[in-house]
């Protein structure tokens, strides 16, 4: 347009130099000046077309076409329609300017070309031009943005809104571009042109510099990206295709324009609606809230005019953001500078964190780390990254939070932890650990504040961090593992009978190097070897008893520290305590410790009570010892705890006894063991103590009963069982603390004895019955089948005796020993073919009657497989098929009386022994 102005100004310049012409001269000269002005500026545009240098909206859109969805969303329309106004408008002022050439030729060459320059909107009217001021010709800004769900959007020119509001739309893109206005035909010489024409001294010309070009630049945050480079002079910020939104812009002038003028900008953002406007490259919108910019604003203003003003924030962003993934919740929305993230009073955990700076003022960062359940101190994470798990059910239990850098110098992080059954705890500051450790405790919310250095600190009202000197934790029967405990609190379960199976122990931060060391005497497994720092002690899924237990200190804190412990055992309660290593429970004892107390206490310190008994050692099967004298035989020599003294199934009679009880250790319970016997034609005599003798010793009296008892702390945890084995009636059951065990007045002898020392703790050797009787054995009818009956015993108070061969059912009421006839029937068994099983069986299911082809059975009871107690067979009608007994022929089951078979079917209870034998 420039160049089309200086092609304009020479041919004004031809009119002036032949200015004297005729008036019918000038009219023809001017209709001819005006043909040739439109034709020159006709041409030269076009020249200035192929050579790329108009620089109009038609100009671009053809240098650079959009593609794809970006191109379908620019209305063509609407582009080429502004671009065919602004040439008309450019033909249109240049005309202007040749039909007036009396005019122009008056004036001054500089005023005329101030006149010419294109964008002033007037024509040139009658009178003195050089009198009237001319219109400030201003830059051409204009922008769009692409919108989401509706795309580019048309240019706005100079100032107003862009995007929507009240749609919920979010601006993804941005165009800015500003075009400068024309500044005379002299500005620029046209190339070929002598520099004098211009009045210029062609030196001048050579060496003038080059203006900085005048340009905007501009760059946005958006989400997921931030802050993107900048752009330039129409270029796009921001992405299209992406669901991208865009948070925050800012816009600067670039050259001679920025020293001219300012560019004022305002936001309009979610949830904020419209911001302040601010300028010149700062920011507006908003960061760190995850909010979009809906719609923009912009105005170009001369530097000293009036700017436009508003009120409140021009751009919104947290000194600080940070985001929690919670318990069944997962990631919550961020949270910012004291808002508390996680959550409380619903007693989940946190299980991750992330926290940043989103834009700080200064150099630096944040930094933080968590201490997670059974993985400790993870390690410093940073400025937006994960501290914690997901996806693993895992604890946060303590936090630090540091700021680095710069940042470090200008300010102070402060963050508070809310933790399962203490609540809120006070406040920590850059770097210090807030939460608690060694508790096994969820940290459930936090709350983290930037204060500037100088500035009021929240009120410190508790500690930040709890941790315990020592803590532990039990597993126990039916429980398992249970929470940690610390500092004398109570691990295990009281009151309920359910013993400790395992245990861990740590430091959790005693300051100190060392460890704390441990070690179990298990159930049937002793003692095992050392654990320390949190390993496992014990068993788990083995259903196996803690009987006692050893801890001590190691390394420096030993030197600072001494371990106390006390322990729950069963049927005796709370020990005093043990310390720095001492056994705290009991072996060989059975019994189970239920619960633990530990405690450290700094040398010096106020120690718990250490008296009384904390340890009690049990009585070996070697411990205790039994002997006699056997008719006939002569002394039996030692035997051992729990074995058989005397004889069985050779009719001699045991005619003494002396016991021997060893205490080895003073943790072994004291006491002693006290015993009578009864002899035949004497009765009973008194009381022995352990190491007497106990009976007849000159081998005229034989021993038909016997008592045993004990006394002092040995009652306390023993019973003593024994039982014997008499004439006639063989075992009978156990006894126990000076309960009589034999027969009386019936002159049986007492041929053998069985005696065991038994924990109070642990199961008793047989049921405590049936162990003393005065009455004469009665055999009933069958007198071997009585004998063999009395070797085998019942879960039920019957057992049925089956002789195959004889063909006889019996059935004795009692116990093994002492079993009782009350029923002998005859029966028919199986046929050879199809005999009858032989064995030990239990009573089983049984009915009224079942079919087998054209007869039937009645008052049927199993005993094993398909073989079954039952009547004699019966046709369906009622009437008797086959009612032989004592005979070989039946399938395998046992026939019986109707009335028999109902009698068993109503009486023998199931799970009764059932013997057959041949």
């Amino acid at each position: 347009m420039r160049r089309l102005k200086g092609v304009t100004a020479i041919v004004l310049s031809a009119f002036l130099i032949f200015g004297s012409a005729g008036s019918a001269l000038a009219s023809e000269g001017t209709e001819t000046s005006a043909q040739v002005t439109s034709d020159t500026a006709d041409n030269s545009l076009e020249d200035q077309t192929e050579n790329g240098g108009v620089t109009g909206e038609k100009g671009l859109e053809e240098t650079a076409p959009e593609t794809g969805d970006e191109q379908k969303e620019t209305n063509p329309t609407t582009d080429q329609g502004e671009t065919e106004k602004a040439e008309s408008d450019e033909t249109k002022d240049s005309s202007a300017e040749m039909t007036n050439p009396k005019d122009i030729a008056t004036e001054d060459p500089a005023a005329g070309e101030e006149t010419g320059t294109e964008g002033t909107g007037e024509e040139t009217g009658e009178g003195n031009e050089q009198d009237k001021p001319e219109e400030e010709q201003i830059p051409k800004l204009s922008y769009r943005v692409h919108v989401q769900s509706s795309g580019w959007n048309n240019w706005t020119e100079n100032s107003g809104i862009i995007g929507t509001t009240g749609k919920g739309k979010r601006l993804e893109a941005i165009q800015l571009k500003v075009e400068m206005p024309e500044q005379g035909a002299t500005e620029t010489p046209v190339e070929g042109r002598d520099p004098g024409a211009t009045g210029l001294d062609a030196a001048e010309v050579a060496t003038e510099e080059p203006e900085q070009p005048a340009g905007i630049e501009y760059r946005v945050h958006a989400q997921s990206y931030g802050w993107m480079d900048w752009v330039k002079d129409g270029a796009q910020a921001g992405n299209t295709g992406q669901g991208k939104r865009l948070e925050a812009i800012q816009i600067r002038l670039t050259g001679s324009l920025a020293d001219q003028y300012d560019i004022y900008y305002r936001a309009h953002v979610e949830s904020y609606g419209w911001l302040n406007w601010t300028a010149n490259g700062e920011k507006s919108g908003s960061l760190g809230y995850g909010k979009r910019m809906e719609a923009l604003e912009i105005r170009l203003v001369k530097k000293g005019e009036a700017a436009p003003t508003g009120e409140g924030d021009s751009y919104k962003y947290p000194d600080l953001s940070y985001q929690a993934h919670v318990q069944s919740v997962g990631w919550q929305a961020e949270k910012f500078n004291g808002q508390t993230a996680g959550v409380t009073g619903q007693a989940k955990r946190m299980e991750a964190i992330k926290i940043k700076l989103p834009d700080s003022e200064y150099e630096g960062g944040i930094e933080y780390q968590t201490h997670v359940q059974s993985i400790g101190w993870q390690g410093w994470k940073k400025d937006g990254q994960i501290a914690g798990t997901t996806g693993q059910k895992k604890r946060l239990e303590a936090i630090q939070i540091r700021l680095t850098g710069e940042m470090a110098n200008q300010y102070d992080v402060y963050y508070r932890a809310h933790v399962q059954s203490f609540g809120w705890l006070g406040w920590a500051k850059n770097g210090e650990e807030a939460g608690t450790l060694g508790y096994g405790k969820r940290m459930e919310a936090l709350e983290i504040r930037l204060i500037k250095k100088g500035e009021d600190a929240p009120a410190q009202t508790a500690e930040s961090f709890k941790y315990p000197l020592v803590s532990y934790q039990a597993h126990s029967q039916s429980v398992g593992w249970q929470e940690i405990k610390a500092d004398n609190d109570i691990a295990g379960v009281t009151g309920k009978g359910k013993r400790m199976e395992a245990i861990k122990i740590q430091l959790p931060n005693i300051g100190y190097e060392g460890s704390i060391e441990y070690r179990t005497y298990v159930q049937s497994i002793g003692w095992q070897g050392w654990k320390k720092d949190g390993q496992i002690a014990g068993t788990t899924n083995q259903a196996k008893r803690i009987e006692a237990i050893e801890i001590k200190l190691s390394g420096e804190v030993a030197e600072h520290y001494d371990v106390y412990y006390s322990i729950h055992m069963s049927k005796i309660g709370w020990t005093n305590y043990a310390v720095n290593g001492e056994t705290a429970g009991s072996t060989d004892l059975s019994k189970r410790i239920e619960a633990i107390k530990i405690q450290l206490v700094e040398k010096g310190g106020k120690a718990p009570n250490t008296s009384g008994t904390k340890f009690i050692e049990g009585y070996k099967a070697s411990d205790m010892y039994y002997s006699g004298t056997i008719q006939g035989k002569g002394n039996s020599g030692n035997v051992q705890m729990g074995g058989t003294l005397g004889t069985t199934g050779q009719s001699k009679r045991l005619e003494n006894i002396t016991v021997t009880l060893n205490r080895r250790t003073e943790a072994m319970p004291s006491g002693t063991i006290k015993y009578a016997v009864h002899l035949s034609k004497t009765g009973w005599t008194g009381w022995s103590e352990a190491g007497k003798v106990s009976g007849c010793t000159d081998g005229s009296k034989g021993i038909e009963a016997v008592k045993f008892s004990l006394s002092g702390d040995l009652s306390k945890y023993y019973d003593i069982y024994y039982r014997t084995y008499v004439q006639k009636y063989g075992w009978l059951g156990w006894a126990k603390n000076g309960q009589a065990a034999g027969t009386s007045k019936i002159g049986y002898r007492l041929e053998a004895l069985q005696i065991r020392l038994v924990s109070k703790d642990a199961s008793a050797p047989g049921a405590n019955r049936n162990y003393y009787t005065e009455q004469r054995i009665v055999s009933g009818p069958d007198a071997g089948m009585y004998a063999r009956a009395n070797l085998y015993s019942s879960s039920t108070p019957y057992i049925i005796m089956v002789d195959r061969g004889n063909r006889k059912v019996g059935v004795y009421q009692g116990w093994r020993g002492a079993w009782k006839n009350v029923k002998y029937w005859s029966c028919t068994v199986g046929a050879p073919s199809t005999p009858t099983v032989s064995g030990v069986f239990k009573v089983g299911s049984r009915g009224y009657y079942f079919n087998s082809g054209n007869v039937r059975c009645f008052w049927w009871t199993q005993f094993y497989g398909d073989y079954l107690f039952h009547s004699t067979t019966y046709y369906h009608n009622g009437a008797v098929a086959d009612s032989r007994l004592g005979l070989a022929l039946s399938h395998g089951c046992v026939r019986l009386n109707i009335n028999n078979a109902k009698w068993i079917y109503d009486t023998v209870p199931t799970g009764s022994t059932v013997v057959v034998y041949n």
